[in-house]
């Protein structure tokens, strides 16, 4: 079935059109909302946006050390010495998510949406940064 479902080649032009439709997707998202709102952000929000951060790591990584021999039964030692790179790129959640549940729930534009597009966009930016 996998042969006849995904010739050869084709996990390339799927590749393709997830990431033309992710771009669409966060084109059509920046286009609703106002940047500029986002960029003034208080003290609040940094200290919730690297506490919210940081904690998200620290529990994966105490999760990890206590489960660090089930780890190493399961799976075979290449791929349980990536856990802590998988545990610090997983800890956010990325800003183009949070502004389409703010706008479907429609609270973009309100003190709340704003805070948390703040929240969202300083967590994002550290998870790309890898801080």
């Amino acid at each position: 079935y996998k042969k006849m479902l995904f010739p050869f080649g084709s996990p390339d032009i799927l590749n393709t059109l997830t990431g033309l439709g992710y771009s669409f997707y966060l084109f059509i998202n920046s286009v609703q909302m106002d940047l500029s709102l986002i960029t003034k952000t208080g003290k609040k929000g940094w200290v919730i946006a690297v506490s919210s951060y940081g904690i998200s790591i620290f529990v994966g990584f105490i999760m990890l050390i206590f489960f660090l021999p089930t780890w190493q039964e399961l799976l075979n030692e290449d791929v349980s010495s990536v856990l802590p790179v998988v545990i610090i790129s997983q800890s956010g959640c990325s800003f183009a998510v949070i502004s389409s549940l703010l706008n479907d729930l429609g609270i973009l534009n309100s003190e709340l949406g704003r805070l948390a597009l703040s929240i969202a966009f300083i967590t994002d930016l550290a998870g790309k940064l890898k801080i």
